[in-house]
């Protein structure tokens, strides 16, 4: 299975004409370019690439690379500029970097018809012509040339007419490049006799069934023909007769389809008198006489019409010569004067057109993809632009996913610039399409999803990223809003892409919730030993609270177990950010025995911590229960004496009341003498 190439009508995106005047048609709406080095009476080319970016442009004879410069060996071509269509560009099949630029010469020269081979590889992608150039395909040749797509998809027909004879000469372009050897088709009227009897346009239709020229100068015709897409082939040829000038320099000189194949639209050069008139003939029947009596002047004057070129937008526009305009037929399927012709439709900002305008393959208007650029997360829907029958399509969105469903809608899982590409199959025929989607990232609103209001007091929720527009669900519309009320809110964000038309948005939830600090607080202790105390806090409030010894490491148990006997500072947090508390605690303990010797060490027995209880009481007894001492926080302790007497050694108890936990505690502890 190979490989196909699809071309959309992206390669005829930019046109270079006339002196130094340009057309681009990347945008919406077309735009006058200023930067083209080209100045020639009629024929030119030009070629961009399937996104819409500029390649190259040629009069027949020195050719520009898209920098505006000569390209390398892009000179001394033999085309001519003042030959109706001096050029036209054809790429080969299932090359991403080779062309060939066809040449016709003017009224009929020996010249003739020849092609030329651009490497776009070359020159550091700017292109080059090699060494296959000027290559004579035939002479001598009329100055008509079109080219359309094989009924295969993949391959091109150019197609040409000779002189002094009835011959079409149809040259298929392959992977393996220009065939030499022509389809022939000796049919119609023999082009002979003066030599501005060569002068005039030749298109192929759109769809590639049809074929129509004008010939220009003594006795004007236009003739028709069908066109067999898939050998080349050109029958049943009509002639337009009797309806154009009949004198010398007058006739029918441009020509063109309109989108859906049906409409022909020619142009009636008078240069004798300088003016033209514009006709247009339906050819839905295909008879002469139908033909000539569908005849509408759409337009008749002294501004001299001459070439037409159909565009990507699927409008017609016809050079106005000698003008910094060109006119524009709007709805060019339409019959009659609902076509909507407007005269100098299209400014040109001062560049000047004179005669000619660059002629494309045909088959880049048959049809477009219709699909718009859209935010990550969005359906994409697709559509085929076509007056052609659908018999089957064939979709490849870029990004590994196929369809075969006419409209398909696509959801794209990541941003980015996509190539689809659709292959339709009508009737005989096999149409390559491509276009490219762009997939913006929604913008991105860095905040967190919950925030918590501390004790009542106002909070300020904002972005710290900058975007086009934002929209809070309190109707304001800043980065940045001031809040004093739990609850939900939301805010959205827009980010607009210049050029595009998207505008995409992305939304966050967000969560307020009320929190404080603990409105009062107990703390229990399990304490009277060495190293196995505890702390117990209960905190009470609307926070949600953590605990700590030390202020770095916390914890949501309120429990502190297997401490020391000593001070402590309790920290309370709430867990919300609301603020930290601090408490300092005691766990009592007492002496296990002392040493009243003097020696300043041992020499008194208290209750360790006892002066952090105001209301504390200790006692003192012998083994016999006799009281020998009772002292509260503010004594120093017993000094192991009983009204002045020395106590021996021996063990005794103590009783210590603390009202402050409603607890009585009772011990026992030695004396050393």
């Amino acid at each position: 299975m190979y490989a196909t190439i699809a071309y959309g009508q992206k390669e005829a995106a930019n046109w270079y004409f006339g002196k130094k005047a340009g057309v681009s048609f990347t945008e919406p709406g077309p735009q006058a370019l200023l930067n083209g080095r080209l100045d020639t009476n009629e024929g030119c080319a030009t070629i961009s690439n399937n996104k819409g970016e500029l390649l190259f442009y040629t009069d027949g004879i020195t050719v520009w690379n898209r920098n505006h410069n000569v390209m390398l060996n892009g000179q001394s071509l033999l085309g001519d500029p003042s030959s109706s269509q001096s050029a036209i560009i054809v790429p080969k099949p299932k090359s991403n970097s080779i062309y060939y630029i066809f040449t016709v010469a003017a009224t009929a020269g020996n010249d003739g018809l020849r092609y030329s081979e651009v490497d776009m590889n070359l020159d550091n992608g700017k292109g080059a012509i090699t060494n296959v150039k000027n290559v004579l395909l035939t002479t001598p040749s009329t100055e008509k040339i079109t080219a359309v797509q094989h009924a295969n998809g993949l391959d091109f027909w150019v197609i040409a007419h000779a002189w002094n004879n009835a011959n079409f000469l149809s040259y298929r372009i392959t992977e393996s490049g220009v065939s030499t050897s022509p389809v022939i088709s000796s049919v119609g009227s023999i082009h002979n006799g003066d030599a501005g009897n060569s002068i005039g346009y030749m298109k192929a239709s759109p769809n590639g069934k049809k074929v129509a020229l004008a010939k220009w100068n003594i006795d004007s015709v236009v003739e028709i023909f069908d066109f067999d897409a898939n050998t080349g082939i050109l029958t049943k040829p009509i002639t337009i007769d009797n309806v154009f000038g009949k004198e010398q320099k007058t006739g029918a000189y441009g020509i063109e389809f309109s989108p859906n194949s049906k409409v022909l639209y020619v142009s009636d050069v008078n240069l004798n008198n300088s003016s033209s008139k514009l006709y247009q003939f339906d050819l839905s029947n295909s008879d002469k006489q139908s033909i000539l009596d569908s005849s509408t002047i759409i337009y008749s004057g002294s501004d001299i019409l001459s070439a037409i070129q159909l565009a990507i937008d699927r409008k017609l526009y016809i050079s106005n010569t000698v003008s910094s305009y060109l006119d524009v037929i709007e709805y060019p399927n339409t019959i009659g004067f609902a076509c909507n012709y407007n005269n100098q439709g299209l400014s040109l900002n001062r560049r000047i057109t004179i005669f000619g305008l660059p002629p494309f393959i045909q088959s880049f208007f048959v049809a477009k993809i219709e699909a718009n650029n859209v935010c990550l997360g969005n359906v994409n829907s697709f559509k085929i632009d076509t007056d052609e029958p659908i018999d089957e399509i064939n979709w490849d969105f870029g990004d590994g996913v196929t369809s075969n469903v006419q409209s398909p809608e696509h959801v794209y899982e990541f941003s980015g610039v996509y190539t689809v590409n659709a292959t339709i199959i009508s009737m005989a025929n096999t149409y390559n399409l491509t276009t490219q989607v762009e997939i913006f990232d929604n913008p991105k609103i860095e905040m967190q999803t919950e925030y918590f209001i501390c004790d009542a007091q106002p909070i300020k929720l904002s972005l710290n990223t900058t975007h086009d527009a934002y929209l809070w669900s309190t109707g304001e519309t800043k980065s940045e809003i001031t809040i004093d009320t739990p609850g939900s809110y939301k805010i959205t964000v827009f980010d607009s892409y210049s050029g595009s038309s998207v505008f995409c948005e992305s939304s966050l939830d967000i969560r307020v919730i009320e929190s404080g600090m603990p409105k009062s607080i107990q703390i229990d202790t399990v304490d009277w030993t060495r190293n196995n105390n505890s702390i117990i806090i209960q905190a009470e409030g609307i926070g949600q609270y953590e605990y700590s010894l030390d202020n770095e490491n916390y914890q949501s148990s309120n429990r502190f177990d297997n401490l020391s006997s000593g001070d402590y500072i309790i920290y309370i947090r709430d867990s919300n950010g609301c603020g930290v508390l601090e408490e300092e605690v005691y766990l009592l303990d007492y002496p296990k025995f002392f040493t009243p010797n003097g020696d300043g060490v041992h020499d008194l027995w208290n209750i360790r911590f006892a002066e952090t209880e105001p209301s504390i009481s200790i006692q003192i007894f012998d083994r016999y229960g006799k009281l020998l001492k009772a002292f509260d926080q503010n004594s120093t302790g017993w000094d192991g004496t009983f009204n002045g007497a020395i106590m021996p050694t021996d063990g005794y108890w103590f009783v210590v009341n603390r009202p402050s936990k409603n607890k009585i505690y009772k011990g026992h502890f030695t004396l050393k003498r």
